[in-house]
């Protein structure tokens, strides 16, 4: 039995497209309600001072207090009461704006810098939502095998989503300036400035921190125009002085364009991989890559994809193509990693090995029962399964897949805690059987009854585990599009531990003068495409 509750709170900060001001009122007079009067009284008897609370003719209090004690009080009332007297007639600007109707205590620091640097008041401007959500999940099983303190299991959840924009001044020296987007896709969309604009006589003009910029009007040395740091602008008579201390987030590329194409030269570090977008969908077509292509331009394979469906984790609200799953790590796997699961060997098929029998798909129907069940049977979460409640179904246009080589392509790449699962069908050319990986949602399993799939992701990140393996680390982004074969050249560098420019080839070791390119298998064929001709040049193939 579980039992779950979802508390959803949204606090509007302003309305869409509306700002508003807010000036600071002072304290008052105090804490207690108006109808309660203190005052200190003598007592000459014993030489002590008392603090008296009254309601009307009624003494709620006495209090002894010592002569120090007094005088601190009476210092605070008095100082109560100017603050009082200087704010009268302070309102706000709009008594009903926002968040923020009403911050005690600030007006006198309002008031304090007005003496000081003559700055007329203190403003906020809020903008945006936050959105905050609680869930309470009472889990209760009924289990006799059970400690009955272990049957009952309470979790709490909390989600956020705020945005928010917000921009505070002190007069018109000091500006403050917060954009926070807990759904950004980019760090660099949140952003936060504090700035301080001096007078045309002051030495300090500008000082700057958080996210700032610094141009410079001369050739010789370019600023920069996002940078996190400090940056201080100071004015002596007729010379300026510019200072930064800051990180730099941002860089500087060259692109040369000759006869309407672009040409331009970059460098990738061989760990700068494209990270959770392409995998293997079975350990088979893993183990089977390289031979594969070791005959390019012909794929060596003889097995053909006929159909694929993608699962992923449902980021946000709920689309048509959404169904409960259960991906399974060894599912297909001829050679599983589990020694609980015995395998056969040969092509990947549901009855590779006996995975099915051990788990029973009947078994894991419900959505609700899995993790029981698993646990169970011994099987660990994130390493021997992964639950996912409403997975969704990618489209077509969302993902690739080579049909001969067995692995897929996502569009977008996957966050460390989304699932990835996969189920397909295949033929071996000279083989009229269909074989299949998991279940497709045409094989009558019916919702809300949860399909059993193939992992390829789960939200467990283990570098020794065969999932690592599913994932390709041979992809790399070069940061272009529209590539064609005419002047495309490809160097493979090596940076020896001691340092020094870069060189492509090998300074010792069996390998010692051959060319990278060469080794790495990059290099197998001259300009004809004749093998073992390797011509010092990358081989490209569409």
């Amino acid at each position: 039995m579980i039992v779950a509750l979802v508390v959803s709170v949204l606090f509007p900060l302003m309305a869409a497209g509306q700002t508003d001001s807010v000036d600071f009122v002072p304290m008052g007079s105090g804490y207690e309600p108006e109808n309660i009067q203190t005052s200190v009284e003598y007592d000459a008897t014993t030489g002590d001072y008392v603090r008296v609370k009254r309601l009307g003719d009624m003494v709620l209090s006495r209090e002894y207090v010592t002569f120090q004690e007094y005088q601190d009080w009476q210092m605070n009332q008095l100082l109560k009461q100017y603050w009082e007297e200087k704010s009268q007639g302070t309102v706000l600007d709009n008594a009903d704006g926002g968040l923020l109707e009403k911050i005690p205590g600030f007006s006198q620091i309002s008031q304090k810098l007005d003496v000081l640097n003559g700055m007329p008041e203190i403003k906020i401007t809020p903008s945006g939502s936050a959105e905050l959500t609680f869930q309470v999940v009472d889990n209760y099983r009924k289990d006799p095998s059970r400690d009955a303190s272990n049957r009952n299991i309470v979790t709490f959840d909390f989600d956020e989503n705020i945005q928010v924009n917000v921009n505070a001044k002190i007069g018109d020296l000091i500006d403050f300036d917060i954009n926070q987007n807990t759904q950004a896709t980019f760090d660099f969309e949140n952003k936060m400035k504090l700035k301080y604009e001096g007078k045309e006589d002051d030495i300090l003009q500008l000082f700057e921190a958080a996210d700032i910029s610094f141009p410079l009007k001369t050739t010789l040395i370019h600023g920069s125009q996002q940078l996190w740091g400090v940056h201080s602008k100071l004015k002596f008579g007729k010379l300026t002085v510019d200072a930064v201390f800051s990180e730099k987030k941002t860089s500087t590329e060259n692109l040369r364009v000759q006869g309407g194409a672009s040409s331009h030269e970059f460098e990738i570090r061989a760990d700068e991989y494209e990270e959770n977008r392409h995998y293997f969908i079975a350990q088979y077509f893993r183990d089977r890559y390289n031979q594969a292509m070791s005959t390019l331009p012909v794929v060596n394979s003889n097995i053909r994809i006929i159909r694929i469906e993608v699962w992923r984790t449902n980021v946000g609200a709920a689309v048509t193509q959404n169904r409960n799953i259960v991906a399974l790590t060894d599912l297909g796997e001829g050679n599983p990693s589990n020694y609980r699961v015995a395998g056969v060997g040969g092509l990947p098929r549901n009855d590779a090995n006996n995975l099915l029998d051990v788990v029973h798909p009947g078994s894991v129907r419900s959505i609700n029962s899995v993790t029981d069940y698993m646990q169970g049977l011994g099987m660990t979460n994130g390493v021997d399964y992964e639950k996912v409640e409403s997975a969704r179904l990618l489209p077509a246009n969302e993902y690739t897949f080579n049909s001969q080589l067995g692995f897929i392509t996502l569009n977008q790449p996957l966050s460390n805690d989304q699932v990835l699962a996969v189920a397909f069908q295949y033929q071996v050319i000279g083989d009229t059987n269909v074989y299949q990986v998991g279940e497709l949602t045409t094989d009558g399993v019916n919702d809300p009854n949860a399909l059993v799939v193939k992992l390829l992701k789960s939200t467990t990140v283990d570098t020794h585990g065969p999932l690592w393996k599913l994932m390709m680390k041979n992809v790399y982004f070069l940061r272009s599009s529209q590539l064609s074969k005419d002047n495309f050249r490809l160097n493979v560098l090596y940076e020896s531990p001691d340092g020094g420019v870069g060189i492509g080839y090998f300074t010792e070791g069996p390998q010692e003068g051959k060319p990278l390119i060469e080794v790495f298998g990059l290099d197998r064929m001259d300009a004809s495409q004749s093998y073992y001709y390797a011509d010092g040049v990358f081989d490209w193939f569409d």
